[in-house]
């Protein structure tokens, strides 16, 4: 590439070395990187649990996740991504489905590794992904801030209370946090991840969060319902909602699910009840 054409799309900003880059070299690898041998990850995974533990919460059990009937071709070309939900309730079952397809459990351990397999794929089976939700319009559960736990495919309930009016500021359109019917926070423990690849583990819980948005993308499309992906948001006051300290744990990616605002509204096939 040319001088001048790098110039007319470099960064603005006047500094030799943007944080972005320091990383994006710190996490390149190299063949002298001192990842942890394969013995050593096997020790490490069957000391470290699947998943948080929220032993004192009260636990909700997830329904069966239902089967999906719509062709992937179709759920990827016709998915809703709107500028603006519209009100509405959801069923605890949809919930269940949404979260199995995300980030669920979806088999037994594959050979050479006592950790079972997940709906995305994670780098040495660390998953370093936890996924917190809160609910504010969903039949049969009270609104408040919960905890997904995929091996045991349940909830914990950690708040109760519409929390609405806390996360409207966290995010840069406060609208949605009024307008959703379900929140899901993706949040990341990069040490799992980084204990055996250094900072290429943290790249990797990355691209698992970017793989269980799609597939909440997917998942939300085959059930007639509308996804907004959301990066715009304050990442403490995210954090402090969710009561995570922000640094061992901390929220990547959030996404809102609901109805598409009614101007952008998907059409409905009669037959199938799903999204055309």
């Amino acid at each position: 590439m040319s001088s001048s054409a790098w110039e007319l799309i470099a960064s603005p900003l006047e500094r030799d070395d943007s944080p972005w880059e320091l990383y994006h070299e710190n996490s390149k690898a190299t063949p002298q990187d001192p990842f942890l041998s394969a013995e050593a990850a096997q020790v490490y995974l069957a000391q470290m649990p699947e998943s948080l533990q929220f032993d004192a919460y009260p636990e909700v059990k997830l329904a069966e996740s239902a089967p999906l009937s719509m062709q992937l071709d179709h759920a990827i070309t016709h998915r809703s991504l709107p500028n603006e939900l519209e009100p509405c309730s959801l069923t605890a079952g949809t919930v269940a489905t949404l979260l199995h397809y995300a980030y669920g459990t979806t088999g037994d351990e594959p050979e050479g590794t006592p950790r079972r397999r997940r709906a995305v794929y994670s780098a040495g089976a660390l998953f370093p992904l936890e996924i917190f939700l809160h609910c504010s319009r969903v039949a049969g559960m009270a609104p408040g801030i919960y905890h997904y736990d995929p091996p045991g495919a349940r909830l914990r309930f950690l708040r109760g209370g519409d929390q609405s009016q806390k996360l409207a500021p966290a995010l840069m359109d406060g609208r949605i946090a009024q307008t959703a019917a379900l929140t899901l926070f993706i949040a990341a423990m990069p040490e799992r991840s980084v204990l055996r690849y250094g900072d290429r583990g943290y790249r990797f819980a990355l691209l698992e969060a970017g793989a269980v948005v799609q597939n909440l993308n997917l998942v939300a499309s085959a059930l007639g319902l509308a996804c907004m992906n959301v990066g715009e948001f304050f990442d403490r006051q995210i954090d402090d909602v969710l009561n995570l300290d922000g640094l061992t744990i901390s929220t990547l990616y959030v996404v809102a699910i609901g109805k598409p605002a009614r101007e952008e509204a998907v059409p409905m096939d009669r037959e199938t009840g799903h999204a055309r």
